[in-house]
């Protein structure tokens, strides 16, 4: 490996937050729980879960799909989960990309991943998780919502023989699970509910000119919507009118 890119010479000294081992080694454990898996999905993802085999289905359809014309996302996200962990993330995967020739999205892939895999274990700590919350998980992880679930399910899994008893790994195996289903099954409650106004009605019935405020007013609507705030097209206008009123939104 270090003759193709020396991020393993760099990452062999380094320390890692979550266990004893190097952030090479834990990278090597992540690369392999990530593989197991992609294997074992009934156990490892969603455990006595009804829908645990259908999950399974869809994530290997996903992960089969051509990122670009020469990778398919699971090459990449097996690069992802060696990446993963360094202190200037970017840095190394600017490097390890142009040494590689990988195009910008494939860079763009990776970064998503390596920025990202934290964020739902940030969900997972807080005390009380609400519907807006996932809308803004899904939303912020896009197309590569599943990868980013995956690799985050193997990196806690990695760190957990240092952090059983600070860590419920169980529980949060059957949290990405959750996260799972919601994404396959439930993305016109929690991702992309029917819309009830456009960016048009928005402009004729509050005097609105095309800007930026259309697109963060519309996301803003959603969000109300996920949350049962907003349920008609007359509710979505007024909401909107509410935040102008308040000030949220000044150009």
């Amino acid at each position: 490996m270090s003759e193709v890119f020396p991020l393993e010479e760099i990452m062999k000294v380094s320390g890692q937050n979550l266990t004893t081992d190097s952030v090479w080694a834990h990278s090597l454990k992540t690369y392999k729980l990530l593989e197991e898996i992609w294997c074992k999905p009934a156990g490892n993802i969603v455990p006595g879960g009804d829908h645990a085999g259908e999950i399974h289905e869809l994530l290997l359809k996903h992960l089969d799909q051509g990122l670009t014309s020469e990778r398919k996302r699971s090459q990449l996200i097996k690069l992802a989960a060696l990446f993963h962990d360094p202190g200037n993330i970017e840095v190394y995967i600017n490097e390890f990309a142009r040494r590689l020739k990988m195009s910008k999205m494939e860079e763009a892939y990776l970064k998503n991943l390596a920025v990202k895999h934290m964020y739902p274990v940030s969900l997972f700590h807080q005390e009380s998780l609400g519907p807006a919350d996932i809308h803004r998980l899904f939303i912020s992880l896009g197309p590569d919502a599943a990868d980013v679930l995956l690799l985050s399910l193997a990196n806690v899994l990695a760190s957990g023989s240092a952090a059983k008893s600070a860590f419920d790994l169980a529980g949060y195996r059957t949290f990405i699970g959750d996260l799972l289903y919601k994404y396959y099954f439930q993305a016109e409650t929690y991702i992309n509910p029917p819309a009830l106004v456009k960016g048009e009605d928005l402009m004729k019935e509050l005097g609105l000119p095309p800007s930026r405020q259309l697109g963060d007013l519309l996301g803003k609507i959603t969000e109300a919507q996920v949350c049962g705030e907003v349920t008609s097209r007359q509710e979505a206008i007024a909401f909107a009118s509410r935040l102008l009123k308040e000030n949220e939104y000044v150009e």
